[in-house]
């Protein structure tokens, strides 16, 4: 799988080759199914992928440790 053609596709995405951080902010967006592959696929699988997942588990629980989070 070419993840950086996936990425820059403009089947996926709108305008995907501009720097838009907004476009996850819509409440009514949704990413069409396989138009974004977070650690890659198959023999490019990213080797940190699980230690990326823990490192994030881990921030979470420290920041909900040490700030408190009103919903």
């Amino acid at each position: 799988i070419n993840v950086g053609v996936i990425h820059n596709k403009d089947d996926y995405w709108e305008v995907p080759n501009k720097f838009n951080p907004d476009r996850w902010m819509d409440e009514n967006f949704e990413p069409k199914k396989n138009s974004f592959i977070m650690f890659g696929e198959g023999l490019r699988l990213c080797p940190g992928r699980k230690l990326a997942m823990i490192e994030l588990v881990c921030l979470m629980a420290l920041l909900f440790r040490k700030y408190e989070i009103n919903l």
